[in-house]
């Protein structure tokens, strides 16, 4: 057992070092860049805590923050996978918002998610249909996210199940990579784009002045872009 516990402490200091490396000069703006993406999140999450599916997107958002600690840490496969999860639970929590019966069933372990029902062209969360039910202005930039979601899903994905093009990438050793650092940070900036996007398609409309105060500069910050979100914002419940 003492060669056991050698090898975890040693281990352990690796991924010390590694932290160190991921805080140092201009990465730790970038890291604090998307740590700032929690309070974002949790913002919206503040403003549906009476719904059903917040559950989901707080557990989605715990899930965030291990991710971004595992790619401080230099385990890069597990941050990916991390992303990942946060992106489809999150997604699937929207999505379910408007289906109440599956997500009870989910809550009951009788109800999978899957990614294809999130990209449904019919019946999704970037559907015209999905649009035309919660906010019908966005029916012209449903279509351009979905095309962002599945790419990026599709790249996280190829962490996940280990896919030849991302293992050449990852160290065979515990040891920090800048490029795989930048990466994660990459596609967390555009899973947060995508985000935001679904939040103000699915909840906007409906929320009182009080809570769009909530979730005012996050949506501006990233989305004043688009002119129906930034003039739901400036309107009056």
């Amino acid at each position: 057992m003492g060669d056991v516990k050698q090898l975890y402490l040693e281990l352990s200091n690796t991924c010390r070092t590694i932290s160190k490396q991921s805080i140092d000069g201009d990465r730790i703006a970038l890291l604090g860049s998307n740590h700032s993406c929690i309070s974002d999140y949790s913002s919206w999450a503040n403003v549906i805590t009476d719904r059903p599916e917040f559950v989901m997107i707080e557990s989605a958002i715990r899930e965030y923050q291990l991710s971004i600690l595992a790619n401080s840490l230099g385990l890069y496969n597990l941050s990916f996978t991390g992303l990942r999860f946060f992106f489809e639970r999150t997604l699937t929590a929207i999505l379910f918002s408007s289906k109440e019966i599956e997500l009870r069933l989910w809550m009951k372990g009788q109800r999978d998610t899957y990614w294809k029902d999130i990209c449904d062209i019919d019946k999704g969360l970037f559907s015209h249909t999905f649009s035309n039910a919660f906010f019908p202005d966005l029916k012209d930039e449903v279509k351009h996210y979905l095309s962002i979601a599945s790419k990026v899903y599709r790249e996280c994905s190829e962490y996940v199940h280990g896919n030849l093009s991302t293992q050449d990438k990852v160290p065979k050793n515990l040891e920090y990579s800048e490029a795989l650092f930048k990466e994660w940070h990459e596609k967390a900036d555009t899973i947060k784009d995508v985000v935001l996007f679904a939040f103000c398609l699915r909840y906007l409309p409906f929320l009182t002045s009080e809570k769009k105060a909530v979730i005012e500069s996050s949506v501006l910050d990233n989305l004043s872009h688009i002119e129906p979100i930034r003039s739901r914002i400036q309107q009056p419940h």
